[in-house]
């Protein structure tokens, strides 16, 4: 799974660039007027200047956040609907950021309005003095002679501040934003042009922006013509109450009966997509530039997807042998249930179901080996009550037999519970299995178990007895994880306040240490404070980590501090925001270090700081997409060209990449203006169509040749496993001398790699290493059930992975922060600047005259192999070892993402893509698409969210997990606070499609990212699925979905029916993600419908929507947009979700 980290989106979620900020430049004596002056990012002094001036005795320079020109307003906005004209028809919203029990227009809060015109339409809306200077925050919408909404213009600040309907906002906007080079860019709208006719489907679509001008991402709606589609078939029979189709080729389609969609990008790459009569995609069709890489979809008799066949497959002629080393093959049973399922590379995977449909069992080919399944046992409401690994050796179709016995099949809470493995478990153990199992873990609701630890911070929090109606019903309370490799076991208990929001947790570790937070929490839901409380183990000493948050008058997060065991408080940044709210600047560790963003009108990061005038900065970086020195332009959003330079020796430093028509990197080239030799520090790549590397040419210092790999993968070429690389070079640098045979174990995962001197790596049930045998020394790893590393073991030398502690041989190395880690080895903070990727590029510190001091830089070939030659290194933690992407080098020279490990010399991963159903048309070793520029991989986890202050939250057995730290979420965030409670108030329904949705979102194999986003009053919610019309996402990834929630549009007392709460607002999201999860498509057939009430997807997830009403008391509704749903359509969706969900079995 991988992040693409640039964004551009259209319509509403475009973001802009404000104009570069006038740095102070002094060249004259000191006058009356200047003898105190100010700047958040710099100050120059030149010649000229001089202090001792004859008309002042005085001269004051300061720096820093607190000298924002852009003071946050301490008034706010008077209830504009006292001034708002008669004439106009308008919805004004208000939310209270402090307690108020009456209105109060002088109450911090925001505030929004939308304009609508005669017909209902809206055509203009304001965010009320939203921005850091007060100003209002105002987005037009125009529409053509027919009514059609074509220009989608770029939201402006202006000056009204008190919400009035303002004139002359497209050309306010139309000068607001700048280009590239610093000039005027008119065009701040993107543009849509529509079909003449009656259909108005969309034949191109325009971003903003006039360096994109005249680049434009096509659509095409045709019909196949003749011998273009091969027509596959199945031929099903069943066996074991199993569906097994045999596949077979009955010529190509006829001409006209194949709908035929063409998706051209700005940098006319093409994407085509054949489907069927019923809306099934039958074929995908990009081209790498020279070859087409198809993707069959191939349904059975029941219109079950049978076959995924990729481009290598098609390209040979699909035989047997290509079936089982490339497809992705998919059985059912009667039920219309997935029983058994087939990746590339990997043994046949098993499914077994009670009769709620729920999946019980599952078992890969390594656990058939061994006779065991892995097994999850429920509570009546659905939710996942215990799991853990069951010793039997009947097959699939037997153990799902044993299931006709047991048929309510759920477990209830007991209260003298059962002990197994180490730990009293406070459930029945009556629904299957019953016996011969290995727990793993246990997750308690509504109540804690006996024996939990009571709230050590003393606050008011919710219990198990309502108090004034609220309690913890509904709510995960805690949850025991055993690690895998021993009887270790980590119990986790989380404690919520009134309003069901978490303030206090507590992590009991496998040492007998724990881990403890406290939050205090604003009335808006932002925390003030979080104070952490850690123990290694029972004997060691306590460590207090204190972190302070102050916020501005829309709580945008403004200063962050951290205080450690009562000594001296950090500044560890400093926030300064644009008028568009995007982070502008940062200063960072109280003041040692500045740095300032800057942006395309396409809202993606274009620079940190300036790489060609560095000034104090330690280092800067730059992006560019449309104006590279070394390279074709990119419209597409590809970065074409970085530019980077440190104060180590102040060189500018540059790589220049190519594409092909995949968006795969064929090389990066490098430059510097010291004058290095052409070709040093390049790498170049080939590959086949499946994406499997073929070759790879690497240089290094000097250009000298340091690799020259060549791939050969199993079956003659037929596969995607890698068996041996060969490298020409005679050079050991890089990846060594070498071309032994790799083997891989029935799940396919690498067990050896001789060629870097590893004879053995043995796998747990999650093909997580629990032991890597090499000739430079053993490592042996823990791991908990979770997949959460706690333990490593290497020459001697022992890491404890606590919580985001990080100890070796029981001393501990440092804790992470979120501007990068304290060294308690040196009891210093230490900084990362980090690049767009989350690459760790320079590490610093404060050195002894107060300054700056850099103690490491790393700079990285594009796959991630460090370059050496001239790298400073000198006085860094031999303990923190995160470098690429954030991830951890390990001994090997991998780097350990979490769910696998990464070999950068190679470009690859060791073992199958957890979540390589995503991604069917490429081979489940691929590094990211082969796009490691635009893209990340993250840990490997299905439900995520964004904080607006940059954090990133993984949802794991009911709980929040920091990425970076792994630290359990302490409840500081507003937007994560009100989407878990969302999520709870959703599973507190007891509608079984809800809550069965909502279990298949959380155990995909997809990734769905959730964020808060300001509309400013355009819309509750957005959806971005896949690449749809070409859009990114920020932090997301291209091909799951990313849901972007505005709760300033909600609330949880709805005043009337057309007032949504937050459940309401996240399920009718949640039906969009649901159906991409399982490739449910349902577009209008006018293209003019989309996003109307007309739009079948809209009714499918407004019916999601009214479960959450019903189950509340509301009524139904069926309004959406500016349109009302057919009563009849509505039905129709109802049972249709109702079906499609209840009969599917996990994600596709």
């Amino acid at each position: 799974m991988f992040k693409f980290k640039h964004f551009y989106t259209m319509g509403i979620l475009m973001a802009g660039t404000l104009s570069s900020h006038a740095q102070i430049i002094l060249t004259n004596p000191v006058t009356e007027q200047n003898k105190s002056v100010s700047d958040p990012y710099s100050i120059r002094l030149l010649p000229g200047f001089n202090a001792a001036s004859p008309a002042v005795n005085s001269f004051r320079a300061s720096l820093g956040a607190s000298s924002n020109p852009n003071p946050t307003p301490n008034n706010y906005a008077p209830d504009p609907t006292a001034s708002i004209s008669v004439n106009e028809n308008y919805i004004y919203s208000r939310t209270y950021l402090a307690p108020r029990s009456s209105s109060d227009p002088a109450a911090p809060q925001q505030q929004s309005i939308s304009y609508f015109d005669g017909l209902g339409r809206p055509k203009q809306e304001l965010s009320i003095k939203s921005t850091p200077n007060g100003n209002d925050l105002v987005t037009d919408i125009p529409y053509d002679s027919f009514g059609r909404q074509v220009q989608s213009w770029l939201p402006v600040p202006m000056g009204s501040k008190n919400g009035n309907i303002q004139s002359g906002v497209q050309t306010a906007a139309s000068g607001y934003y700048k280009r590239a080079g610093g000039s005027v860019d008119p065009l701040a709208y993107g543009e849509k042009t529509l079909e003449n006719s009656p259909l108005d489907r969309v034949l191109a679509q325009a971003a903003p922006g006039s360096d994109w001008d005249g680049k434009k991402i096509q659509f095409q709606y045709q019909a196949n013509a003749d011998g273009e589609v091969y027509h596959y078939t199945t031929s099903t029979s069943w066996s074991n109450n199993a569906t097994v189709s045999v596949l077979g080729l009955s010529g190509t389609y006829g001409a006209n009966s194949l709908y035929k969609n063409v998706v051209t990008d700005e940098d006319g790459n093409s994407t085509i997509e054949f489907k069927n009569g019923q809306g099934q995609t039958v074929l995908v069709r990009k081209n790498d530039g020279s070859h087409d890489m198809d993707t069959y979809y191939v349904y059975n008799e029941y219109n079950h997807l049978a076959f995924v066949i990729p481009p290598l497959a098609i390209h040979k002629g699909v035989d047997a042998t290509l079936l089982n080393e490339l497809a992705y093959q998919y059985r059912y049973d009667g039920q219309n249930r997935l029983v058994e399922k087939k990746l590339p590379g990997k043994d046949w995977e098993y499914m077994v179901y009670d009769k709620q449909d729920r999946l019980i069992l599952t078992q890969d080919g390594k656990l058939r080996q061994q006779n065991k399944w892995l097994f999850t046992k429920y509570d009546k409401f659905g939710r996942v009550a215990y799991t853990g690994l069951l010793d039997s050796a009947p097959g699939r179709d037997a153990q799902q037999s044993n299931m006709v016995n047991f048929g309510v099949n759920n477990e209830e809470r007991s209260t003298s519970g059962f002990t197994q493995n180490g730990t009293t478990v406070y459930y029945s153990s009556s629904a299957y299995p019953v016996r011969n199992f290995t727990l793993l873990t246990v997750n308690y609701y509504d109540e804690y178990p006996p024996g939990s630890p009571a709230v050590f911070n003393g606050a008011s929090v919710l219990g198990s007895v309502p108090v004034n109606g609220r309690s913890t019903k509904g709510l995960p309370v805690a949850s025991m994880v055993k690690n895998i490799e021993d009887n270790g076991w980590t119990k986790s208990y989380t404690w919520y306040d009134d309003k069901a929001r978490p303030v206090a947790t507590e992590s009991q570790n496998h040492l007998g240490g724990y881990t403890r937070t406290s939050s205090v929490l604003a009335f808006s839901g932002v925390p003030t404070s979080t104070t952490t409380y850690h123990k290694r183990d029972a004997s060691s000493g306590e460590m207090v980590m204190k972190e302070d948050f102050s916020y501005d008058h829309q709580n945008r997060l403004v200063k962050h501090t951290h205080q450690l065991n009562g000594g001296p408080v950090e500044v560890l940044t400093e926030n300064i925001y644009n008028e568009l709210g995007q982070l502008e600047a940062r200063n960072i560790g109280n003041g040692i270090q500045s740095i300032k963003n800057e942006y395309n009108i396409r809202g993606a990061l274009t620079k940190m700081n300036d790489p060609k005038n560095l000034m104090n900065k330690l280092f800067g970086f730059e992006l560019k997409y449309i104006n590279p020195a070394g390279t074709s332009k990119k419209y597409n959003g590809n970065i074409a060209e970085t530019d980077w330079a440190t104060q180590s020796d102040g060189t500018l430093r540059r790589y220049s990449y190519q594409y092909d028509g995949v968006n795969r990197l064929k090389e990066g080239s490098y430059w510097d203006n010291a004058g290095a030799a052409s070709g040093s520090y390049a790498e170049k790549l080939s590959y086949d169509l499946n994406g499997n590397i073929t070759g790879l040419q690497r240089t290094g210092q000097g250009a000298g040749l340091m690799d020259q790999l060549s791939y050969t993968y199993d079956q003659s070429g037929n596969s995607n496993t890698l068996i041996r690389v060969n490298d020409a070079s005679g050079n050991a640098a890089g990846y060594p001398v070498g071309g032994n045979t790799i083997a891989y174990d029935i799940n396919g995962n690498m067990v050896n790699h001789l060629d870097k001197g590893i004879s053995n790596i043995a796998y747990n049930y999650l093909s997580l290493p629990s032991s890597i045998t090499a000739s430079i020394g053993n490592t042996d790893y823990v791991y908990r059930a979770d997949g959460s590393k706690v333990k490593k073991v290497f020459g001697g030398k022992t890491t404890d992975y606590l919580d985001g502690f990080q100890y070796e041989n029981g001393v501990l190395q440092f804790v992470p922060t979120s501007e990068g880690y304290y060294d308690l080895t040196k009891n210093k903070y230490i900084y990362n600047y980090t690049d767009h990727l989350g690459n760790v590029r320079l590490s610093y510190t404060k050195g002894a005259s107060g300054g700056a001091e850099i103690i490491e830089e790393n700079n990285y070939y594009p796959f991630g192999l460090k370059h050496q030659g001239y790298n400073s290194n000198s006085l860094t933690s031999n303990a923190y070892q995160y470098k690429y992407n954030g991830k951890e080098l390990q001994e090997t020279g991998m780097y350990d993402y979490g769910a696998r490990m990464y070999m950068p010399d190679i470009g690859r991963w060791g073992v199958v893509d957890p979540l390589a159903e995503k991604y069917q048309s490429m081979s489940p070793y691929n590094y990211v698409a082969n796009n490691p520029i635009n893209a990340i991989d993250p840990n490997g986890n299905s439900i995520i969210y964004l904080t607006k202050s940059g954090e990133t939250y993984i949802y794991k057995g009911a709980k929040w997990y920091n990425t970076q730290t792994n630290k359990l979420y302490n409840g500081g965030d507003k937007g994560l606070n009100r989407f878990h409670k969302a999520l709870s108030s959703i599973w507190g329904t007891g509608n079984k499609v809800l809550k069965k949705q909502f279990t298949i979102l959380a155990e995909s194999k997809k990734s769905h990212v959730v964020t808060e986003y300001d509309f400013s009053g355009r819309s509750e919610a957005g959806m971005v699925i896949g690449t749809t019309k070409g859009a990114s996402t920020k932090d997301g990834d291209p091909s799951g979905t990313k849901m972007f929630l505005d709760f300033n549009k909600t609330n949880n007392k709805p005043e009337n029916d057309n007032d949504l709460t937050d459940a309401e607002l996240v399920a009718h999201e949640m039906q969009h993600s649901f159906d991409y999860d399982q490739g449910i498509t349902h577009t209008p057939k006018n293209p003019s419908d989309e996003n109307t009430s007309e739009d079948p997807s809209e009714v499918r997830a407004t019916a999601n929507q009214n479960r959450v009403r019903t189950s509340t008391g509301r009524n139904k509704t069926y309004n959406y947009g500016r349109g009302k749903i057919d009563r009849k359509k509505m039905e129709q969706a109802e049972k249709e979700t109702e079906r499609e969900t209840l009969t599917t079995n996990n994600s596709r």
